[in-house]
């Protein structure tokens, strides 16, 4: 009876401060935030106290927490479910957050509540100059970042990759339970604008995630509305290449992998698709040759904003065209063996790297289109430094600025 009365007097109280209201799965208003945290501050509540008064064993937040929620209600709290599919609540604002996945903080303006960064955002600086100010973690690549300097920035968020950089057993284990570890790529193609969105609204910058959605949605819909009239027997047969394996294997991308949304986006067919059983994997330039691909997008680890350098990318491309039994595909005879940065096609930028890759499918469909302007609107925009992309960077091999 007594479990029954404290509920009964909870929901009462809660219907009385918290009225119901539809939402949409991400806010993007005050009237949503304040929504989602009147829904999240009553499912709280209830949880608490069903676990106080009436033995309850689920997952709730703690009563420091729910006090901080109720203070700070009705913008707080926040709740999100990340790219892994783990909820993330939070009751106060994010300020000091350890950024080892930096791609949207310069574009969001979030630059004050970085407290730490990793090497990848250092190396970044031409475009990201904030970065020289903050506390360098490390990692990148192999290596894992410095969890002694993590514990240094005192953080109250970590947020990282999915798919790169250390898992849960690094990051989750080795930090105390206040500190939420958000997880996000901001490259996959499918789920970065909501992503963004999601971080907004989190942060509580809402009008900068839209304003960044909506830069990006006007180029990313042009080109995928263009590309969707393309008739089937029109399309260009690409091979997607991301490396040697060893001899005459190549390392190709499947249907889930970044690189084969960059193909579909901007209208081509991967004869890839439904080779390997993994996102990436290994097929023989004699395979290759079969499929006759009437272009080549090669993907390079090197490049970016941050190098002049091309000469890893250009070993690529010849790399590619000295496998003699590519001699005789449409793609080579015809000069359609193109190579992208990794910097350039994964991240926010995608829009201008998306623009690219259809002009050299579909130079004719997209003649109008200028992807280097793109870019540049993209610099001007959303990171506001004195940068010149036709003079800076290596983002495409051949280069034909």
């Amino acid at each position: 009876m007594r479990c029954a009365g404290y509920a009964t007097v909870i929901v009462f109280l809660l219907a009385l401060v918290i009225a119901p209201a539809a939402t949409a799965a991400v806010p993007t208003t005050p009237e949503e935030v304040q929504a989602v945290a009147g829904d999240v501050l009553a499912e709280e509540i209830i949880s608490f106290m069903e676990a106080e008064h009436c033995g309850g064993t689920g997952d709730h937040l703690s009563r420091a927490d729910l006090q901080d929620a109720a203070l700070n209600y009705p913008e707080y709290p926040r709740r999100i479910v990340d790219s892994t599919g783990k909820t993330i609540t939070i009751v106060r604002p994010l300020t000091r957050i350890v950024a080892y996945n930096s791609h949207w903080v310069t574009p969001l303006h979030q630059e004050d509540k970085i407290v730490g960064v990793a090497n990848s955002a250092v190396r970044a600086a031409v475009i990201n100059p904030y970065a020289l100010g903050k506390i360098n973690i490390g990692g990148g690549g192999p290596t894992f970042p410095d969890i002694e300097k993590i514990y240094e920035c005192d953080p109250d968020a970590i947020i990282t990759y999915v798919t790169l950089g250390p898992g849960d057993d690094f990051f989750v284990d080795k930090m105390p339970p206040s500190v939420k570890v958000i997880r996000m790529d901001f490259l996959e193609p499918s789920y970065l604008r909501e992503e963004i969105l999601k971080i907004g609204y989190l942060l509580d910058c809402e009008e900068e995630a839209a304003r960044y959605v909506a830069w990006h949605d006007r180029y990313v819909d042009e080109i995928k509305e263009r590309t969707a009239a393309i008739p089937d027997d029109e399309r260009i047969r690409v091979f997607i290449d991301v490396g040697a394996s060893g001899g005459a294997d190549r390392r190709t991308a499947s249907e889930g992998q970044y690189m084969h949304t960059h193909c579909t986006d901007a209208g081509g067919i991967n004869v890839a698709a439904d080779t390997v059983e993994a996102k990436t994997g290994v097929v023989n330039t004699e395979w290759i040759a079969q499929q006759n691909p009437d272009a080549i997008l090669g993907l390079c680890y090197a490049g970016g904003y941050e190098t002049d350098d091309p000469a890893e990318l250009a070993d690529h491309y010849s790399d590619l065209l000295g496998q003699k039994i590519l001699t005789f595909t449409p793609a080579v005879k015809n000069n359609k063996v193109y190579i992208i940065s990794y910097r350039y096609a994964y991240g926010l930028q995608y829009p201008a790297a998306l623009a690219t890759i259809a002009k050299w499918f579909y130079p004719d469909r997209f003649a109008d289109l200028d992807p280097e302007a793109i870019n540049q609107e993209y610099i001007d925009r959303f990171h506001g430094v004195d940068y010149d992309v036709t003079e800076q960077g290596v983002f495409t091999y051949p280069d034909r600025r």
